[in-house]
């Protein structure tokens, strides 16, 4: 769930950073397919290269974890796991429920184009690649289909519009968006791009029908008269689309000539380097490390758990902290059997019970890449007795599943409290 939030950040951030740059820059430019381009590049890269790992940096990490205290009672031993709330599994439900809507929508506007097509009957043409179909309400296409209005099958304009959607597979695009969407939901800048995305459709399609009529007015009149008609909300490009002011802005916009092919090509890389430079500065985010608090009686509350990068007598590599680990270390079990094996494992000593001696200890070790127990090191103690106890059973501990962090096992450091009480 960590990884996926990490993640779910670093393309956000990506994504947002770039459709700035196209709503500030870009939006206006009338260069269509380029804009396009710009676009569906970016959409791509802010998923996809986060899941990449560049290896940049290829010091050893050591990452650190705060376990729940371990209480050790007298005469009789035990442990303790603080069973805590926990609202991930109310958080996932509830990403898989609105997940599913969208899901549903998007099958349900499939549906409604294949009942459109079957409530319409097929007009023989000469186009080749596409179907035209005529119907009594709407003007769209969906892919290689062309829907018509019956009374509009003799406008060559509407035609044109239409097929030119095809031709450019402008529903390939839609479909793109709508995936990630689905999984993406929570992230606003994907509906404001299926927005934008559209638009630039619409652009590039009355540009290219005025390459072929060159009668600007007339066109524009077309499009008044088709936009009080009934919206058709699907998933298919349709004539009846609004934007209409900036359509006919766009109409009479002349390219500007100033902008070469190197710059546009530079805009262009941004959509592939942003999401390498976010998700590389947010590996190498750095946090302090806050020392343990003072002892007390009241129970510890489980800290977050971070990555701590530290030196090494071996290496000079420069302390660096991360935000999360994505595959922890496993004690043989579980971490109830953790818990149990120290519970069962450990004796309070007896100089300690005869002098009524208690306290919290708290013990640091290193899970290694092969699972070992290492660095076993007492932070914190209350007496000769009850600290080296600690350290015995923390030292005997069999070795553990190796954690991992972007496919590669890392040395994970834990820092354990062990409360010894006295009944």
């Amino acid at each position: 769930m960590n990884s996926f939030l990490l993640y779910a950040l670093e393309s956000g951030l990506s994504l947002f950073l770039l459709f700035g740059f196209y709503f500030l820059v870009l939006r206006k430019y009338s260069n269509f397919l380029f804009n396009r381009i710009f676009l569906l590049v970016s959409l791509a890269s802010s998923f996809m290269i986060p899941l990449l790992d560049f290896g940049f940096m290829n010091e050893v990490i050591l990452y650190q974890v705060q376990l729940e205290p371990i209480v050790i009672g007298s005469p009789t031993l035990n442990s303790t796991s603080t069973n805590t709330f926990s609202i991930l599994p109310i958080l996932l439900l509830a990403y898989a429920i609105i997940s599913g809507v969208f899901l549903v929508k998007f099958i349900w506007e499939i549906l409604s184009v294949f009942n459109v097509k079957r409530q319409s009957s097929p007009l023989f043409s000469e186009l080749v690649g596409e179907k035209i179909f005529l119907n009594n309400k709407h003007n769209f296409s969906f892919f290689n289909w062309i829907f018509i209005r019956e009374e509009d099958q003799h406008n060559s304009s509407i035609i044109a519009h239409e097929k030119s959607h095809t031709q450019m597979l402008h529903s390939f695009d839609i479909f793109m968006i709508k995936a990630f969407q689905i999984a993406f939901w929570f992230n606003p800048i994907l509906f404001l791009m299926e927005r934008e995305l559209r638009l630039q459709h619409e652009y590039a399609v009355d540009e290219k029908v005025l390459s072929q009529s060159k009668n600007i007015s007339n066109y524009q009149q077309l499009l008044l008269n088709q936009v009080f008609q009934v919206e058709f909300n699907l998933l298919s490009n349709h004539f009846n689309q609004t934007f209409l002011k900036n359509r006919f802005i766009m109409m009479t916009k002349k390219e500007n000539k100033k902008w070469s092919r190197l710059f546009l090509m530079a805009f262009l890389s941004m959509a592939f380097i942003s999401p390498a430079f976010v998700s590389c500065t947010m590996d190498s985010a750095k946090e302090e490390i806050n020392e343990p608090q003072e002892v007390t009686q009241e129970p510890i509350k489980p800290e977050v758990p971070e990555e701590v990068k530290t030196e090494e007598a071996e290496t000079d590599t420069k302390e660096e902290t991360f935000l999360v680990v994505e595959t922890m270390p496993m004690f043989p079990g579980g971490e109830k059997a953790m818990y149990t094996y120290i519970g069962q494992n450990v004796t309070y000593p007896e100089k300690a019970k005869k002098e009524g001696i208690e306290g919290r200890v708290f013990v640091t070790f290193v899970v290694e890449k092969d699972g070992s127990i290492t660095e076993v090191e007492l932070m914190r103690g209350v007496s000769d007795e009850l600290d080296q106890e600690a350290l015995r059973v923390i030292k005997s501990m069999p070795k553990w599943k190796p954690g991992e962090q972007r496919g590669k096992t890392v040395r994970v450091q834990y820092r354990m409290p062990i409360k010894f009480t006295l009944n």
